[in-house]
């Protein structure tokens, strides 16, 4: 029948421990992808992927937010949850993957020195077996757009969509893995060396604010007791919740009073705006890649920039009219203001873009602040402490618009915030590269896929 489109499958290709029979499941672009994999190359279970890797899947004990990952390295992931457990812990060099929204590219290479460092029960965890293939060689392999297909159609589950464990395990091993090893290998060496020195630099920048400021090894005195007069207090603030009133809040206040605050109101060019979010799911609001616009949401803020790898489009009539207030323009500043309040990010790209409800935009001229120092202040130890007492608790965590506008900046030298906006700008080129490296890593791959598969 015209328009219709069959997927032909033999039994025995199907996954006999996990069958499932759905169409989705054994997509023909699925199949394409896996008979590409496997061509012209001695698939036997000594070249699946469970022969080189051992799981350690369990509940771990403290649970990394692999949202925060830089890049497909984990090394600043945000502890979410801590519970004592006995189970083994993840160890440097482990190869990560989400069985949840895998399709995402939720995985990752352990990097991160401080241990012990634990995953939640939703990501499988490989130790490696053999010196033949790196976990960076799998790492590259895994972001290919071959495998990203593969796993992507063979979710199982309508609300929370993940794939079988035995799904990734027989996942066939070309053979020119083993051949690239060693250019791998090179490559994710100056990617980590890249990535590191990304680090330093951002947080010498860090260290010169919380310096100039004052702060810099700061730590609050904990009192637990803060005597308030009413008229003081209420009467100005019109809150009565006690966390307003910590002690902490009080003296990162007395230590700014030192300089010159300006609120957000006074130094943007642009009235403070967020979002709005059209009908979750609706096919008249969102699109794919190919034919919509990037539709940012508080998660897309990560590291102090804007990430560009799990995007979610909305068509251009909506971006174009619905929300033609909140387009964005080059190297305005993202503040997330419901959930991880406070995220803050510079969105510095040329293509255009739009916001959620979740997000304000904070766009500056420059003439009395720099953005990137906007964006340090706000993401540092003491930005967050000043975001933490006007933010709201509930179901979500959230400031309106309003009190980000009443939001008050220290303002240093411009000199030194010149010097401080330069080692971010190079924290950010530098991470930029060892992006591109690690593309490169993965079209080194695919390429050599797309060869054996013609």
């Amino acid at each position: 029948m015209k328009g219709l489109e069959v997927s032909e499958v033999w039994f025995s290709q199907v996954c006999i421990n996990d069958i499932n029979l759905g169409s989705e499941f054994n997509d023909k672009a699925k199949n394409y992808a896996l008979n590409k994999i496997q061509s012209n190359y001695c698939v036997s279970d000594y070249y699946l992927l469970k022969s080189y890797l051992k799981t350690e899947l369990s509940h771990r004990s403290i649970c990394y937010d692999l949202t925060h990952s830089i890049g497909n390295f984990l090394q600043d992931g945000d502890i979410v949850t801590e519970i004592k457990s006995t189970k083994k812990e993840v160890t440097n060099k482990d190869f990560i993957i989400s069985r949840l929204r895998s399709y995402l590219k939720e995985f990752a290479v352990v990097e991160r020195k401080m241990m012990p460092q634990i995953v939640s029960s939703e990501y499988l965890v490989y130790k490696a077996k053999t010196d033949k293939i790196s976990t960076y060689t799998l790492l590259a392999f895994c972001l290919t757009d071959s495998v990203q297909t593969v796993l992507k159609h063979s979710q199982y589950g309508s609300e929370h969509p993940r794939f079988y464990e035995s799904t990734f395990n027989n996942l066939p091993l070309p053979k020119v893995l083993f051949e690239l090893n060693e250019q791998i290998n090179s490559l994710f060496s100056c990617i980590n060396s890249k990535l590191e020195e990304s680090k330093q630099l951002y947080a010498a920048a860090e260290d010169q604010l919380l310096s100039e400021l004052g702060l810099k090894d700061w730590q609050p005195k904990n009192q637990n007791i803060n005597v308030k007069n009413l008229s003081e207090s209420f009467l100005s603030s019109g809150r009565l919740d006690a966390e307003y009133y910590q002690t902490k809040y009080d003296e990162v206040a007395n230590k700014l009073s030192y300089f010159k605050n300006i609120k957000i109101n006074e130094l943007v060019v642009y009235p403070v705006s967020s979002g709005a979010t059209p009908k979750a799911g609706s096919d008249d609001y969102y699109t794919t890649k190919e034919k919509g616009i990037p539709f940012l949401r508080a998660v897309d803020i990560n590291g102090s920039r804007v990430a560009t790898d799990n995007f979610i489009y909305i068509k251009p009539k909506i971006h174009n009219e619905m929300l033609k207030r909140t387009k964005l323009q080059r190297n305005d500043v993202l503040f997330s203001i419901a959930g991880t309040v406070g995220r803050c990010g510079i969105f510095d790209y040329d293509f255009e873009a739009n916001i959620n409800q979740a997000i304000t935009i904070l766009r500056f001229d420059e003439k009395i602040v720099k953005r990137l120092y906007v964006v340090l202040f706000f993401n540092s130890e003491i930005g967050k402490i000043v975001i933490e007492k006007y933010s709201r608790q509930g179901v979500q965590t959230n400031l309106n618009l309003e009190e980000v506008s009443n939001l008050s900046i220290p303002i240093l030298p411009m000199s030194i915030q010149d010097e401080i906006s330069t080692k971010v700008k190079k924290s950010f080129a530098l991470k930029a590269e060892s992006k591109r490296l690690l593309e490169e890593a993965k079209m080194m791959v695919e390429q050599e896929i797309e060869k054996g598969g013609k």
